[in-house]
């Protein structure tokens, strides 16, 4: 590939970055004026009203350099944007008069009909409709993790950066420059949306934002393993567990609490991993460095690991994943009765009473 094949992504995440930096104080006027914010209280992180619904600006300036020629105006892009934009619109709904979770699973489902019906599905090896079954589950299941990891200042919006911009690199390496340019752009469009979004935030993503680019991610993701030549056992497959891991990992480890509990899994709570890393004492700056922190090492080990196989790193990349979620876990539930916690000290008095016995 030669120099000039990297204009146009390029081209396209510089677009979206500016465009996405002039939109933004436009919202910002509008949701003054018409009172859209989002009230502190409850499980909420933040102490003062917030305007929300800044994800249209990322979305308008996405899907304008898309539809302007930088995105190469690739046929099979065609699901997501319709996709994304239909997301949107139902996000927007959500952030000015709360829908229930059956509703927004209805945009979902739709959405995700939209790109399996273009041939947006994982490359599974079995029957169709399996691959289809576990393409809806992936889909809605992303869009659903990224939206709830939307819960401190810069969070999403840096989980997000750091997974287009990984997905615009592989896409790229692999010669998609319409997919690499979809993927970067947003990458542009979501380093603006941080430009208001870092601590102390002057405005959220809200579902306006977050619904869609789970969505977009997840249909990117697809886009890459259809392309990679073995997708069960491939480096592409690997980088994109990397990538999505955490949200992935918050969601699942909060939904299997709240159901050993007794509560629906979309019970709201504050027992998401940034939940527990402010419990802690973090700043939501510092909560933010941890996960994204923990998003790259996953990706080197990722890279590192692949010589091993497929099911050696997996394992070796969600074990350690899983016990930085329990240790959080610990931690925090050590800190609210005032303790501190102690990982050893079942390990020392089992070696002390044993000593005691064979002394």
């Amino acid at each position: 590939m030669n120099l000039l094949a990297y204009l146009f992504p390029t081209l396209a995440l510089l677009g979206t970055l500016s465009l996405s930096l002039m939109l933004m104080p436009v919202w910002l006027q509008w949701v003054q004026r018409f009172q859209l914010v989002d009230q502190p209280g409850g499980r909420k992180a933040h102490v003062r009203p917030t305007p929300t619904g800044g994800g249209i600006a990322i979305l308008l300036a996405w899907l304008g350099i898309q539809l302007s020629g930088l995105g190469t105006g690739d046929a099979p892009l065609l699901p997501l944007w319709f996709g994304a934009g239909l997301l949107a619109l139902a996000g927007l709904q959500d952030d000015l008069q709360e829908m229930g979770p059956g509703r927004k699973f209805l945009f979902q489902f739709v959405a995700a009909g939209l790109l399996v019906a273009q041939g947006g599905t994982l490359p599974l090896p079995g029957p169709a409709w399996l691959s289809y079954v576990i393409t809806f589950v992936f889909v809605v299941g992303l869009s659903n993790a990224y939206n709830l990891i939307d819960g401190i200042d810069g969070l999403a919006g840096s989980i997000g950066l750091v997974a287009a911009g990984g997905l615009g690199l592989a896409l790229l390496s692999q010669g998609d420059l319409a997919g690499a340019s979809a993927a970067l752009s947003l990458a542009g469009g979501l380093l603006g949306f941080l430009r208001y979004n870092r601590a102390p935030a002057q405005v959220f993503m809200g579902d306006t934002g977050a619904l869609p680019i789970g969505f977009l991610l997840a249909g990117l993701s697809i886009r890459l393993l259809q392309q990679a030549p073995e997708a069960l056992g491939s480096l592409e497959l690997l980088l994109v567990a990397a990538l999505l891991l955490v949200p992935i990992m918050d969601t699942t480890q909060v939904m299997i609490l709240r159901i050993s509990r007794g509560q629906s899994p979309f019970h709201p709570d504050r027992e998401h991993l940034h939940h527990l890393l402010l419990s802690l004492g973090n700043t939501h700056r510092s909560a933010v460095r941890w996960l994204v922190g923990a998003q790259a090492s996953l990706v080197g080990m990722a890279l590192l690991l692949h010589p091993l196989g497929l099911s050696w790193s997996l394992a070796l990349m969600i074990l350690p994943a899983g016990l930085f979620t329990l240790s959080l876990r610990q931690l925090s539930r050590a800190a609210a009765r005032g303790q501190r916690w102690q990982p050893l000290k079942p390990l020392s008095s089992l070696v002390s009473a044993l000593s005691s016995y064979l002394l």
